[in-house]
Parts: C-alpha cells; sequence; structure tokens
C-alpha cells in the first residue's frame, strides 16, 4: 500500500499567494486539475511562502482538464500557489510531502 501524501485544494482565484505547505523543504508530488478554469486561467506554484518573484517551479494552463500532472520536485522555503486570470477558477489539488 501506497504512503498517502497532505494535499491543499485552490478553487478561487485570488492575486495573494495560498500556502500550501509552511516554510521548510519538502517535494511537490502531483497537480490535479479536476475541473478546469475560464480562459486565461492559470496557476502558478512557486518554492516560497512570501516572495513568489523568481521562485516559479510551474506554469499551468488550468483551462484543460489532466487527471494529474507529476513533478516529484523538491522545494527548499516552502510551497505555495496562485490561481488566477479568467472569469471562473479551476478547482485544483496540490499533493506534496
Amino acid at each position: 500500500m501506497s504512503e498517502s501524501c497532505p494535499y491543499a485544494r485552490l478553487t478561487a482565484n485570488s492575486a495573494t499567494p495560498v500556502v500550501i505547505a509552511g516554510a521548510g523543504q519538502g517535494t511537490l508530488i502531483t497537480v490535479n486539475v479536476n475541473s478546469k478554469g475560464a480562459a486565461g486561467n492559470i496557476c502558478t506554484i512557486y518554492d516560497d511562502i512570501t516572495n513568489t518573484s523568481g521562485h516559479e517551479m510551474a506554469i499551468i494552463d488550468t483551462t484543460v482538464p489532466t487527471a494529474g500532472l507529476v513533478y516529484d520536485a523538491a522545494f527548499t522555503r516552502g510551497l505555495c500557489a496562485v490561481l488566477n486570470g479568467g472569469a471562473t477558477a479551476a478547482d485544483i489539488t496540490v499533493t506534496f510531502k
């Protein structure tokens, strides 16, 4: 049986980063687009919890639903995301450890 991972679900557009995992190290496992956003909606994942400039791990076009994007990528400063653009936000689930 595989080990389960913590997750965060994002469902609203915001200019403010949503902290997924607090300050420190970890691994971004997957990003799932559960339901797509309106035209222009994107989700940006950052290796940081406050300063999003220059620490992008992924920029995801949420207008295309996906079963899961596997990253298995290390972060060192914490993990946050910004979901914005388009009239309707996507529904995103992020898993990490």
